[in-house]
């Protein structure tokens, strides 16, 4: 039997190529493109009357198939492919031939009537995720941000504001940012825990936005929210028991990048009790709620706003003169979560301008770089700025 490679219709030797994918599939670090994958594994084709060049055919296109699902799979597993397994197989084990961009056979063996042969095939992922993007088999991931509170809240029975940040440790998180961190989370964003500070910071109660900013950094915080709440009696009563309560909230959204501001709300909630303590909590809770839900709303917008602008990172390299040691930091920057795609701008004896497409920011950036090792060399990072990394190639 002949085959060709736009004519895989077989779901045996699909089967097959998956079986032998796990069971033989080494893989080869990503190249310098983090837009290809570059894999070994291993093809078998039988041999029917002595005919060894469809039996060779065979093995290879049974390799393309394994190489195709090996890259599929890192974009979505198997076991999630399962469901609809034939829009997968379809889409790309049917016609492999869309996302080869070339390979080589790397060895050979003739076992019994079988032929197998160890074939390396270079894939084009970035269109494989394209494909099932179009085909709304997968879906794009966006790097949601970190998100740290800076509320001050006084309830009906405090006397002063309590907040996180002064000279006592408080470890009770406010009604209010319980209520807009419920919301908040909903959206996907995560919330840092403040509750792990150990010891008094001393700032006032209105923080200044720049020490706010610095201790957001230090907790890997991508935005800080900082706002009072209050809850406090009105005048409006009923059969002289039930008092109603206002809980009033304010709150500013900062990026920690940039210092900007991105985001404000300010909402009131009304709740009516027969007990003082209770219903104060209730509106404050209720007006961090509406806070939340609207606040929820601007950073979402902001936040991929501000990544799609963000989504191109310069890096400025220096000590480039080991082209070893550059094709190293190129291979390690292609293998952190989240780049796309590297594009070489500038390259000199001793420099090189290089710009990456990350769903993150520099600074994100930088910091999964530093936790990268190398043999040979070190990197300094002596310039972290809104869209842009200086780094030095340090040897010895």
């Amino acid at each position: 039997m002949y085959f060709t490679i736009k004519s895989i219709k077989n779901m045996g030797c699909l089967l097959l190529s998956m079986v032998l994918l796990w069971a033989f599939c080494s893989t080869v670090s990503a190249q310098e493109d983090n837009t290809v994958r570059v894999v070994d594994v291993v093809g078998s084709g039988a041999i029917y009357g002595n005919n060894m060049a469809a039996a060779k055919e065979q093995a290879i296109l049974n390799a393309l198939v394994s190489a195709v699902a090996t890259a599929a799979a890192e974009i979505q597993p198997f076991q999630q492919q399962v469901d609809k397994f034939k829009s997968y197989n379809e889409l790309l084990y049917n016609q492999t031939d869309r996302f080869i961009k070339g390979y080589k056979v790397l060895t050979e063996y003739l076992s019994g009537r079988n032929y197998r042969a160890v074939v390396q095939v270079t894939v084009m992922k970035e269109k494989i995720k394209e494909t099932l993007l179009g085909a709304n088999l997968v879906r794009q991931e966006h790097v949601m941000p970190k998100i740290l509170f800076f509320l001050a809240e006084r309830k009906m029975e405090d006397v002063l504001p309590v907040y996180w940040w002064g000279e006592d440790l408080v470890f009770v998180v406010p009604l209010s940012e319980e209520a807009m961190a419920q919301v908040i989370r909903e959206k996907g964003m995560m919330v840092i825990n403040h509750g792990v500070i150990v010891e008094p910071l001393n700032y006032p109660a209105e923080i200044p936005l720049q020490d706010a900013i610095d201790i957001g950094k230090h907790m890997a915080a991508d935005i800080v929210i900082i706002g009072t709440a209050t809850a406090q009696k009105t005048t409006n009563v009923m059969d002289g028991n039930v008092k109603t309560f206002k809980g009033a909230l304010t709150a500013k959204a900062y990026r920690t990048e940039t210092g900007r501001e991105i985001a404000f709300a300010a909402r009131t909630a009304v709740f009516a009790s027969e007990d003082d303590e209770s219903g104060g909590r209730e509106a404050l809770f209720n007006a961090g709620i509406l806070v939340g839900q609207e606040m929820a709303q601007q950073l979402t917008s902001a936040w991929e706003s501000e990544s799609k602008q963000e989504s191109l990172v310069e890096i400025n390299i220096h000590g480039t003169q080991e082209l070893a040691n550059f094709i190293k930091f190129r291979k390690a920057l292609g293998k952190i979560p989240g780049v796309t795609a590297i594009h070489i701008k500038v390259m000199k004896a001793d420099e090189s301008i290089i710009s990456v497409d990350y769903e993150g920011t520099a600074q994100s950036l930088a910091d999964e770089l530093l936790l990268k090792t190398f043999e040979s060399f070190g990197i300094d990072i002596y310039e972290v700025s809104p869209g842009r990394l200086g780094i030095e190639l340090v040897v010895g």
